[in-house]
């Protein structure tokens, strides 16, 4: 009797939203999740990941440097400017996302040669 199932998802919008939806579907349940990314599993750099009320940002950099994080909502409001700085090598980030509702954002890191931008989904 197997009860293990495989699904394969090759938009990373589709499946940062599978992934909140199952994740808190396991909380609700009484697990425990953790979420980790192992150095040769990092195909996208840099990576954004909501995972509760934590931003995870993971990402490769050849330099140090100073990135300025910003969330605006989809009305161009700034929700949320932080700060972070990048050591050469790779890098992981959690940002507390407590005051975000459920709803999508547009997630920018700036710095000197990082200019990034992608849609956040808060379930």
């Amino acid at each position: 009797n197997n009860d293990e199932n495989t699904l394969i998802v090759h938009s990373y919008e589709v499946a940062n939203q599978y992934f909140q939806e199952w994740a808190q579907r396991f909380k609700d349940e009484g697990g425990s999740v953790f979420v980790g990314l192992e150095e040769d599993n990092i195909e996208q750099s840099p990576s954004v990941l909501i995972m509760g009320n934590e931003l995870l940002i993971n990402m490769d950099s050849d330099q140090n440097e100073q990135l300025l994080i910003s969330i605006y909502d989809l009305n161009g409001r700034t929700i949320y400017q932080n700060r972070i700085q990048m050591q050469v090598g790779k890098n992981m980030f959690r940002l507390p996302v407590n005051d975000l509702n459920k709803n999508i954002y547009l997630l920018h890191l700036q710095g000197g040669k990082t200019n990034f931008s992608t849609k956040l989904f808060k379930l």
